[in-house]
């Protein structure tokens, strides 16, 4: 088990032992259940690094938003307070293939009457991951309590557990002609190729903040549903490993972004 997962379990450990233990301390009602949605963060300066390899290869590097998961738990302290703990998780993938870099190297030979030329061709395919987890713990105001709808507003603050990798895999070619300057003829020699694949990466855990509102459905005294949307605020500071001489030591994800999503949240 990786230093990731550990923390991950750990955390969802920690935020259902808290539930019980206020659920218990403070007589509170607790409802624990799942929290899915739509995660659209701005990433930021990482997005700008990926740009500089698309203009030097013509790719198309890019993350980008889409479904964010996780468990909630919330203990209710009086009718229009709660807490709510939540653990999420998100990922984003980009990837591009047929990255070519072409060069040659010279080789003058007078003695023998000939040049040496080799041509070398780069095919390189790059691959970026980044992984967030986002850890909460809000405080909650209802507006109405007794009725079927209640609107809520809520801020919280947390960690995002954030962690990317890059991937470099590719095949560099190489072919090896002799020109012939006494009679000006090209002779082909021979080819050669070897593949490479190498990965790097780096994580952090910065603080965070959001500011949620929702509306909350009671279905039945043990059982009820919301719908929300929040705005996560919160950067990461992260190591890129440098590629084709592309000065890019450090980045920056930009995790600030709205989520919209849904929780169903049963009495325990």
């Amino acid at each position: 088990m990786n230093k990731r997962t550990r923390d991950v379990v750990m955390a969802v450990i920690m935020a259902v032992g808290l539930s019980f233990s206020l659920g218990s301390v403070l007589d509170a009602k607790l409802r624990v259940g799942p929290l899915m949605g739509y995660y659209a963060p701005n990433f930021g300066e990482i997005n700008s690094d990926f740009r500089q390899f698309n203009d030097a290869y013509g790719s198309d590097l890019e993350l980008g938003s889409g479904l964010c998961y996780g468990v909630a738990a919330e203990y209710e302290l009086s009718p229009n307070f709660c807490f709510r703990a939540e653990v999420l998780n998100f990922n984003s993938e980009t990837s591009a293939s047929g990255m070519q870099e072409w060069y040659e190297v010279y080789y003058y030979y007078y003695e023998y009457w000939y040049d040496l030329y080799i041509f070398y061709t780069d095919n390189a395919r790059l691959k970026g991951k980044v992984q967030v987890t986002p850890i909460f713990l809000n405080a909650i105001y209802k507006f109405s309590p007794e009725q079927s709808f209640t609107p809520y507003l809520g801020v919280g603050a947390g960690t995002l557990l954030s962690n990317c990798r890059f991937n470099w895999s590719g095949t560099v070619a190489a072919e090896y002609w002799l020109y012939d300057w006494w009679y000006d003829l090209w002779y082909y020699w021979y080819a050669d190729a070897l593949s490479y694949s190498f990965s790097d990466g780096d994580s952090g855990n910065p603080i965070a903040f959001q500011i949620l509102a929702g509306l909350d459905l009671q279905a039945s005294p043990n059982l009820s549903f919301a719908i929300q949307g929040r705005y996560i605020a919160g950067k990461a500071d992260l190591e890129m490993p440098t590629y084709a001489g592309l000065d890019i030591a450090r980045t920056t994800i930009d995790w600030g972004g709205f989520f919209l999503g849904a929780t169903l949240e049963i009495g325990v």
